[in-house]
């Protein structure tokens, strides 16, 4: 994530476009993580999930839109 912020320094919107896709593809990150961990996804994990994922989406969404 720290290569795309500063591609997002750089190109402003394009790079915030870029963040928004790595978040997405860091979701996905995240349910292989927990599929592996826990055999599966179940209903407490997959909420565990979509909350980390929330936060991180509204976190960065924040600071981002906050610099254009």
């Amino acid at each position: 994530l720290i290569v795309f912020w500063n591609f997002y320094r750089d190109f402003k919107i394009f790079g915030f476009l870029i963040l928004v896709f790595a978040l997405i593809l860091l979701g996905f990150l995240f349910k292989k993580i927990f599929e592996r961990l826990f055999d599966g996804i179940t209903g407490d994990n997959l909420g565990a999930l979509i909350e980390i994922f929330e936060i991180l989406l509204l976190i960065f969404w924040r600071v981002l839109w906050q610099r254009l």
